[in-house]
């Protein structure tokens, strides 16, 4: 994923969350998802921030934050955290910060989520998207018809859905350099 966005221009920094640790079987993966200290996974997304707004080619007011499932979830408390972040992108969130949290939201949100997902519930994407609203927060919500959760993931044939997947990317591309583009 990361490759993507370096070939459309974009400095990508994935962090490892893990440190290292690699795994093959969903039950073992699932068991490292349940077990990752979330506070320090937030931190260490922080730290990227940090690094990538200290090298030379970055500009420090451009940088944006993209994240999947899990990932989005992290990506979302890492916008609630920081005021460093000039865009986020969010694919079918896993994990739904306080609403309280939410308004220290200070960049425009994109969200992709399926109408059929059973993780992340359209219920409780509307939720989400209320309290965006009545906070005056920049967002744009999607949501994909036939299409549950992950339905981006090639790698899932179960899940992964071709033509609501591929409608995501120029959304994404598009947003990303509307926000985080030279002004």
């Amino acid at each position: 994923m990361s490759r993507s966005f370096a070939k459309k221009g974009y400095v990508a920094l994935a962090p490892d969350l893990y440190h290292g640790k690699i795994v093959k079987e969903h039950d073992e993966a699932a068991r490292l998802k349940t077990s990752l200290d979330l506070e320090r996974a937030v931190q260490e997304i922080l730290d990227g921030v940090g690094y990538l707004k200290n090298l030379p080619f970055v500009d420090p007011g451009r940088i944006g934050i993209v994240g999947f499932c899990m990932g989005g979830g992290l990506a979302l408390l890492s916008i609630c955290r920081s005021r460093e972040i000039a865009a986020g992108v969010i694919y079918f969130h896993s994990l739904f910060p306080d609403p309280g949290d939410l308004v220290n939201i200070n960049c425009p949100i994109l969200g992709h989520f399926g109408e059929d997902d059973t993780v992340t519930p359209k219920s409780e994407v509307e939720a989400f998207e209320q309290v965006l609203k009545e906070n005056n927060k920049s967002y744009e919500i999607y949501f994909y018809k036939n299409a549950g959760h992950a339905f981006v993931n090639e790698m899932h044939a179960d899940t992964y859905r071709k033509e609501a997947a591929e409608a995501t990317w120029p959304r994404t591309f598009d947003f990303l350099k509307k926000h985080l583009q030279r002004t």
